[in-house]
């Protein structure tokens, strides 16, 4: 179903004093915080990335039943999804993420209301969690 589509996914994981697990992104000098996110493997559906990139970004292990979705957009070369979930396993929580077996990213808490005033956060991203928590019953 997913063979030949261009996916990037990501999790939005809300602690239960209001805090999403974000990570670091630096990009041309720039450095904003962000909901970890990544492009599918070839074959791998939307949540099965979102759950991977979760976990290699933060340590935070998520069930794909757990996640709703925020927002699926076409961008210029692939489809991006981004979901919300209070559900996960933070046994493993880490404050660098790892990827292919290297630090790639600082992890830390940040709280929804500096999220959506887009403190040093990236702007669409803090977009699309104004408009889910405007308009979901869940958050």
């Amino acid at each position: 179903m997913f063979y030949g589509e261009s996916i990037a996914a990501g999790v939005a994981a809300e602690n239960n004093n209001g805090e999403i697990r974000c990570v670091l992104d630096v990009t041309n000098g720039n450095a904003l915080w962000k909901f970890p996110v990544g492009r599918a493997d070839d074959g791998e559906s939307p949540e099965m990335c979102a759950v991977r990139e979760l976990q290699e970004e933060t340590g935070l292990i998520v069930d794909p039943k757990h996640l709703v979705l925020m927002k699926k957009e076409w961008r210029s070369d692939h489809w991006r999804y981004l979901f919300w979930t209070r559900k996960y396993d933070a046994s493993s929580i880490r404050s660098i993420g790892i990827e292919g077996g290297k630090k790639v990213l600082e992890g830390k808490w940040i709280p929804k209301t500096d999220i959506v005033h887009e403190r040093d956060f990236v702007h669409e991203h803090a977009q699309i969690l104004r408009e889910f928590l405007m308009h979901s019953a869940c958050a």
